[in-house]
């Protein structure tokens, strides 16, 4: 595929924002609420569905050569398919009377939490909305990850409650990615260094 082919093709990025704004909405929920099974298994087939949807998009910018396009699919995996999956299967376990312990997923939020962290400091130059969303869905997989490798649901609702902000910063940025396109532009504000270094002079 040449390169103009691959310019041509629109960003997802406005979509995905969305898509894992709900994704973090669905996790802070189930952390602090409890439903019962056929709720459970709606909740997790809509995440696998959407899912679906997050992974052709963040495929999409991988394409078009973004550089967006892994930690896209790391969170499609992390905020997507994992706790859906993870629903669905835990429900089928249990209901055919087998006992399941979450532990090496909540490892691997963890893992990917590590991963967060990181490419917040390659955000620093970025508007401080979009370095703090990414430092509450690493604080938010941490702390649910932590819930899981404990079975302490102390942590998983702080976990959620991170991945709460998380969602409400990830629908910000979506609507800014996504305005322009209607002539229209939202408040972006200053980035952590620009407000650093102004506090230091």
């Amino acid at each position: 595929m040449s390169s103009k082919s691959k310019s041509s093709i629109a960003s997802p990025e406005g979509a995905l924002s969305f898509l894992f704004s709900i994704f973090a909405l669905l996790m802070w929920q189930v952390s602090v609420s409890q439903y019962n099974e056929a709720t459970y298994f709606s909740i997790g087939l809509t995440w696998i569905i959407l899912s679906l949807g997050a992974l052709m998009a963040s495929l999409i910018n991988m394409i078009r050569g973004s550089e967006k396009g892994n930690t896209n699919l790391l969170a499609t995996i992390l905020l997507g398919f994992f706790p859906g999956l993870n629903m669905l299967i835990s429900l089928a376990l249990n209901g055919g009377g087998f006992s399941y312990q979450p532990t090496i997923i909540g490892l691997m939020y963890m893992i990917g939490a590590i991963f967060c962290f990181g490419a917040a400091w390659t955000r620093r130059y970025n508007p401080l909305y979009i370095w703090l969303r990414t430092i509450f869905v690493a604080l938010g997989l941490f702390f649910v990850g932590l819930g899981d490798l404990t079975e302490l649901s102390f942590f998983l609702s702080l976990g959620g409650w991170n991945l709460l902000i998380y969602s409400l910063l990830s629908l910000y940025y979506g609507l800014s990615v996504l305005y322009p396109y209607y002539g229209k532009s939202l408040p972006q504000g200053k980035s952590i260094l620009e407000i650093w270094h102004k506090k230091s002079i």
